[in-house]
């Protein structure tokens, strides 16, 4: 955990808070991909814009209960036509304020990921929330 959980946004915990996931689910291989196949996907090329989407893609032997086994995730979204389909969970709205006064620029690295899913013809968003 970076010492600004540790300070800051979660002091005495060690855990870290909620923060922005996205899950990439491949229809057609029937599994969620990796960090690495996402950034792929999203066509980042720059090393900056890799590391900040690479902290909102969710390690997927990480993804959270809500995250749902393949077959129930096809169950569920059945009206997805494009290959991909994001799973989006944001965080708990008392998380970002903590995290925005000492992360300011968090809001234009939200922003990207959320532009680079909604971009990506491939890619049906679904946006949950915590």
């Amino acid at each position: 955990m970076t010492p600004i959980y540790q300070q800051v946004i979660n002091p005495g915990s060690d855990k870290n808070p909620p923060m922005p996931k996205v899950y990439i689910y491949d229809k057609v291989n029937q599994a969620f991909i990796s960090k690495q196949e996402t950034l792929t996907l999203f066509n980042v090329k720059e090393p900056y814009d890799q590391q900040s989407l690479i902290s909102f893609v969710g390690n997927v032997s990480d993804k959270p209960i809500k995250v749902l086994s393949p077959t129930v995730v096809e169950a569920q979204f059945p009206i997805a036509e494009d290959r991909y389909i994001a799973l989006y969970f944001n965080m708990p709205s008392e998380s970002l304020q903590t995290i925005l006064s000492v992360m300011p620029d968090f809001m234009g690295k939200h922003e990207q990921v959320l532009n680079s899913l909604k971009n990506n013809s491939a890619i049906t968003i679904f946006q949950t929330f915590y």
